[in-house]
């Protein structure tokens, strides 16, 4: 899945980090971000999608095709093999920034039942979100409620997320229809709730050496996303090796799509841990999809490779074959010095063939990007400390189509390198500046840009940003939108008032070449 930074502030990659989140953590984080890419992730590193038609609490449409290369559409991508805990999210946290972004956390109370009943953690955020361009207007309400019943370990435990939308100004206004429509219109109704997950899991049913999880549910280790109504089994780690076998079945789930009862997904998988620092997984998917006037019988293999040499270097690799043709293949190393001084990534994403009209899970845009065609992906970065307060960042990223003639919207040929200083406690104990200089170049134009951000935390409880950023394309793939030479400057605000209640506020004027406009976020958030 894709781990780039997001376009929008601050500019410059983070070090890399490995979070744990709890599932409804990790649902959460896709529900307050935005859409991501068709499978595989069309959306160029660097690129964006665009964010006056994207919607707070939307799920992202997460892919297991490109974990290194493609850009998703904002922060905040799914974690494999998320499990139960507590789960919190930050207010106005929409996806729209990184520095008011979603995370994991057990700063909640939790409540418990006098008499011994299971315990219940996890969030509500509610938002409110206006935006205009020219005499479009847009203004939508959005409550987010994620918990977990039971603690990790719990011979029961039960997980929910839904999110409950309105549009305030209606669907109906000429103007603002085409501007700041989504596809939370295709419901015909101001007002909405979108069940994302409500399931139980039982550990060791009737004694038996297994994980058994029923009822509505997201699977993120799987090579595509599987969001179904089904079963679904695990076995504990077996042997030396650790071996892990799963199987999963039932009806998918489409949010945005008419879901006949007579589809089904299923799958199966095994994993396990084989030498020393290594650990390898082969996974199966098969979707029955009946949508007139053709069906879709489709069958995904994929194979990944989990490799830690020494203390400092990791290694990791995917293939998929989709219907008996190699689709493609990533490839990544990561070395640190293993004192956070110095960090080298370096990855490379392929398409080996085109992409064409497969069941939904698959290819879930094929409607708006047609056939998408092969391309290679290069990545690299190099994260240096200079000194205490000092940090140098540089990268590049280069993007190729097999074939040149196969340009077109949605699927560029491009290169970009940049290099960032962030400067920490300038002027002042927690306040950081980053300077961004980036050099694109494409076939249609050269472009030397740049991109600032100032982050202050005083303390634990306050965080402001302010800032501007730059994207050479920004995509609505879902929408079939696409925006060239965007500039972005914003501002976010957010205030831990207590251990349970977060809020936040953001503001961006995003200009392109056509256009420009405004969006305001606010938010609360309590954790219990």
């Amino acid at each position: 899945m894709e781990r780039p930074p997001s376009s929008n502030p601050p500019q410059h990659p983070p070090h890399p980090q490995v979070a744990r989140l709890s599932r409804c953590g990790a649902l959460t984080a896709l529900l307050l971000g935005c859409f991501g890419c068709r499978s595989p992730a069309p959306v160029p590193a660097g690129a964006a999608a665009v964010p006056n038609t994207r919607e707070p609490g939307a799920p992202a449409t997460v892919t297991g095709s490109d974990t290194s290369q493609a850009a998703p559409a904002e922060p905040g991508t799914a974690p494999t093999g998320a499990t139960g805990g507590a789960a919190s999210a930050d207010a106005a946290g929409a996806g729209s920034s990184p520095t008011a972004g979603v995370v994991a956390s057990t700063d909640g109370a939790t409540l418990a039942a006098d008499d011994g009943g299971l315990p219940l953690s996890g969030s509500f955020t509610g938002q409110w979100r206006a935006r205009k361009s020219g005499d479009a207007r847009d203004q939508d309400l959005y409550g987010i409620l994620a918990f977990d019943v039971g603690n990790s370990g719990d011979r029961v435990t039960g997980h929910f997320l839904g999110r409950l939308s309105a549009d305030i100004d209606g669907q109906h206004d000429a103007d603002s229809q085409p501007v700041f429509g989504s596809l939370q219109d295709t419901y015909g109704e101001a007002v909405h709730f979108d069940l994302y997950e409500a399931s139980v899991e039982v550990d060791q049913p009737f004694d038996a050496p297994l994980k058994l999880r029923a009822g509505r549910q997201i699977d993120y280790a799987t090579p595509e996303y599987a969001h179904y109504d089904g079963l679904r089994v695990e076995s504990r780690p077996l042997g030396g090796s650790k071996v892990v076998a799963g199987a999963f079945g039932g009806v998918p789930v489409r949010l945005y799509d008419a879901t006949s009862i007579g589809d089904q997904i299923v799958g199966a998988w095994a994993e396990a841990a084989p030498w020393s620092g290594g650990r390898v997984r082969a996974d199966w998917m098969h979707v029955n999809q009946d949508a007139a006037p053709s069906s879709y019988q489709n069958d995904l293999l994929g194979l990944s490779l989990w490799q830690r040499l020494g203390a400092n270097l990791r290694l990791d690799a995917g293939y998929t074959l989709l219907e008996e043709e190699s689709r493609d293949i990533r490839l990544r190393a990561t070395w640190d010095d293993g004192e956070g001084d110095l960090m080298v990534q370096a990855g490379y994403y392929r398409l080996l063939n085109p992409q064409a009209d497969f069941a939904y899970e698959f290819d879930p845009y094929y409607a708006t990007l047609q056939e998408y065609q092969p391309f290679g992906q290069y990545r690299l970065l190099v994260s240096k400390s200079l000194t205490d307060d000092l940090r140098l960042d540089l990268g590049g990223d280069l993007r190729v189509l097999e074939d040149s003639q196969d340009e077109s919207r949605l699927n560029h040929g491009y290169e970009r390198g940049y290099a960032t200083l962030v400067i920490s406690d300038l002027l002042a104990r927690g306040l950081d500046l980053s300077l961004t200089g980036d050099a694109w170049n494409s076939d249609d134009q050269d472009v030397q840009t740049w991109g600032v951000d100032f982050t202050w935390t005083p303390n634990a409880a306050w965080r402001a940003s302010a800032g501007s950023s730059y994207a050479l394309y920004k995509y609505d793939v879902a929408q079939d939108v696409e925006r060239d030479d965007v500039r972005v400057w914003y501002l976010r605000l957010r205030r831990k008032l207590d251990s349970a209640w977060t809020v936040g506020l953001e503001y961006d004027y995003e200009d392109d070449d056509f256009d420009d406009y405004h969006s305001i976020l606010a938010g609360a958030t309590w954790n219990f």
